[in-house]
């Protein structure tokens, strides 16, 4: 067994046993899936090979692995003594690098 094609530095593949291993990390905002071809191999009458290939797709999940931040660090306001009751004082702002709902920041 080999791995034909694709991501080979994430993924390694036993030659004798068939058995597929991530080797690194996933991040689901860098990529979203991957796609490798696999390969099995028999040798056959002397130098001759016959194989055949499968296509394996892997697809990533999103988790909510990213903490939300804030554009800054400390925010101060200043407001007259006559302001109302109602006034927005300011307007509070945070990102989350996580897609879909686990990047929602509410």
């Amino acid at each position: 067994y080999s791995i034909h094609s694709g991501d080979v530095n994430l993924f390694r593949l036993d030659a004798l046993s068939g058995r597929l291993d991530l080797t690194g990390g996933l991040d689901y905002e860098q990529e979203q899936s991957y796609e490798l071809t696999l390969r099995a191999t028999v040798p056959f009458r002397g130098n001759a090979l016959t194989f055949a290939d499968a296509t394996v797709r892997v697809t990533v999940l999103d988790v909510n692995d990213n903490r939300p931040s804030f554009l800054g660090q400390l925010y101060t306001a200043t407001l007259d003594e006559h302001v109302t009751p109602g006034f927005e004082v300011f307007r509070l702002q945070a990102t989350d690098r996580d897609s879909g709902p686990a990047g929602t920041v509410n």
